[in-house]
């Protein structure tokens, strides 16, 4: 059975945590802030400590998620909608706004990929590859046509 998860035990390691996650004062000064006694090699042992270093962790992304990201968004947007700021840093800020929202240009194909640099400049082996994809893209395209002997059309022979 694995071991259980090390947990924060004392006040003065969920105060260094909070201190730390909060982006307001450095390893040092929260370990000297939470009253521990050697600031310098204390911050440096408990952030050794995998239950805090996750803490701090689990802390710096949710202040990330709850109060960070919708600020920064908000800024974005001021920028883009801003009539007076300059058309490039519009552009950069409209652009930022579809990335995050998932509106991804799409990328340019690989000159060298599919024969798109030209059938001169592949090799054998490349057109021979090209050859059997297109060979099983018609095949894959092919339909039976049942016929009838009566439903023929009629075909004039010249």
């Amino acid at each position: 059975m694995p071991a259980a998860p090390a947990k924060i035990a004392t006040d003065k390691q969920v105060e260094f945590v909070r201190l730390v996650a909060s982006g307001k004062l450095a390893p040092t000064d929260a370990a000297r802030a939470a009253g521990y006694r050697h600031p310098s090699s204390d911050a440096s042992r408990l952030l050794r400590l995998p239950a805090i270093s996750d803490a701090i962790r689990q802390g710096m992304a949710a202040r990330l998620h709850n109060e960070l990201a919708p600020v920064a968004l908000n800024t974005v947007a001021d920028i883009m909608r801003d009539a007076d700021a300059p058309a490039r840093l519009r552009l950069d800020a409209s652009r930022v706004i579809l990335d995050r929202a998932g509106y991804v240009p799409p990328k340019a194909q690989d000159p060298g990929a599919d024969g798109a640099g030209g059938l001169s400049g592949m090799t054998r082996d490349q057109l021979a590859a090209l050859a059997d994809k297109l060979a099983q893209e018609l095949g894959d395209r092919a339909q039976t046509i049942d016929v009838a002997p009566g439903d023929a059309p009629d075909i004039e022979e010249k």
